[in-house]
């Protein structure tokens, strides 16, 4: 059978995974994997097969024809068929697969030991380290492979004092082998343990509406969740997204400007996507004006625009995905952004939800402090912020020069990837707290 579209993608990975909970191994796992998918199109019927282990293309293509509905319909599907050849290794300083799990385990009790203290209950600490090679093509002529490492460490406990029980996490993830652990486990343990320690005498945070200043994590959390998801353009084509026919159109404080960008050398990094697709810098939202979508080869092919998007997890369809995502920074610095500052100043974040269709969102921060006059008066805990998400950007009153980005995991239909988030430190004229 001629097929329109073909593609095939394997990955080969080499993977560790710990788990440590009050000093004991609860997790230890070293495994390979090696899994792959291929896709035909014919008229507007996909063939799609997954599959495990090693299979050659031709073969994979093959099966993956034997799939196709008998009744295809000849209306075509338009798939983007931008080529991309590409061949990349990412070296890591510290290649996880040369380093012995001995010594893995080693940073990995010395984090435990830093975390404990009297009023520490109980310490989690999840390591994890992968090595992969990514191979993909189509029939377009696309060819692309490359290989890179992606480490990290995520801590942390629970302290209890007269009653009050708190929980302080920290975590840090990225492009890089053994060294991203080794260079930030101690400064991760010890602010794990702080934050624990500092909830347990912080107060209740003030309800209504609130001038704030959003840190780096929360405000990043924030533009991922509520804007990153929005300008998706499967969930634009869906009809879930408020930001649906608005390209061009003011959403936005004129400070604000949102990017998308694989080629950050962040968790979300990534040469080509898992289309074959090049990473490109993607400009969102430009001077407060929605500017593109982010867009996978097939939602490119209907509503234009270019691809790059594509992420998968292992052998699954690839989906409209984010990779390393956040605001531009301003030009005033951190201490002319606090300067006679009356409000509350949330940090970190504590999860959340939104409605993409309609833009209301609600997200929890770590912690926070109360401020007169640009001087804390005292820690304040179980803070939300919520409101609906373009009447927030617009609220945008002043942005600090010190960009962040943290890393994370984003899930969708079943599927989590690698992904970056941040921003500098945002000032808002008000904001809804609950």
């Amino acid at each position: 059978m001629n097929f329109d579209f073909h593609d095939f993608r394997i990955l080969r990975a080499e993977v560790t995974e710990i788990t440590v909970e009050n000093g004991e191994i609860t997790n230890l796992m070293s495994y390979s994997r090696t899994s792959g998918i291929a896709r035909v199109l014919k008229g507007d019927s996909w063939g799609v097969y997954s599959f495990e282990g090693n299979l050659e293309p031709e073969e994979a293509v093959r099966r993956a024809g034997e799939l196709i509905s008998l009744s295809a319909r000849e209306t075509s599907v338009r798939v983007n068929d931008e080529v991309t050849r590409l061949k990349l290794e990412v070296k890591a300083e510290k290649d996880p697969r040369d380093i012995d799990v001995e010594e893995k385990l080693e940073v990995i009790m010395s984090s435990e030991e830093l975390l404990k203290d009297e009023r520490v209950k109980s310490t989690r600490i999840l390591y994890s380290d992968i090595f992969f090679d990514f191979h993909y093509e189509n029939s377009f002529g696309s060819d692309s492979s490359y290989s890179l490492s992606k480490s990290g460490i995520a801590l942390s406990c629970i302290a209890l004092e007269n009653g009050e029980m708190e929980m302080g996490y920290r975590s840090h993830f990225n492009l890089g082998g053994f060294e991203v652990v080794e260079e930030n486990y101690e400064r991760l343990a010890e602010e794990a343990k702080k934050v624990a320690l500092e909830l347990l005498h912080a107060r209740r945070g003030p309800k209504g509406r609130v001038s704030v200043i959003m840190d780096q994590e929360l405000a990043g959390v924030f533009i991922h969740e509520a804007v990153g998801h929005a300008v998706e353009a499967d969930l634009v084509i869906e009809g879930n997204s408020k930001f649906e026919g608005m390209l061009g159109k003011e959403v936005a404080s004129p400070l604000v400007t949102i990017v998308d960008d694989p080629n950050e050398r962040a968790y979300g990094f990534y040469p080509v996507d898992d289309e074959g697709a090049r990473a490109r810098r993607r400009v969102l939202i430009e001077n407060g004006v929605l500017k593109s979508f982010l867009h996978s080869r097939l939602t490119s092919g209907k509503l234009g625009g270019e691809p790059g998007n594509a992420r998968a997890q292992w052998n699954s369809v690839p989906l409209v995905r984010m990779s390393n995502t956040f605001m531009l920074p301003g030009e005033m610095s951190r201490e002319e952004l606090f300067e006679g500052f009356t409000g509350v100043y949330l940090l970190g974040s504590r999860g959340g939800q939104v409605s993409t269709a309609d833009g209301i969102f609600q997200f929890n921060a770590e912690r926070g402090y109360f401020l007169e006059n640009g001087e804390i008066l005292y820690p304040i805990k179980n803070s939300s912020i919520s409101g609906e998400m373009i009447e927030l950007l617009k609220n945008v009153e002043a942005l600090s020069d010190d960009l962040k980005l943290n890393s994370g995991r984003c899930g969708k239909k079943n599927q989590s990837v690698s992904v970056s988030d941040g921003a500098p430190h945002v000032r808002l004229r008000e904001a809804v707290l609950g």
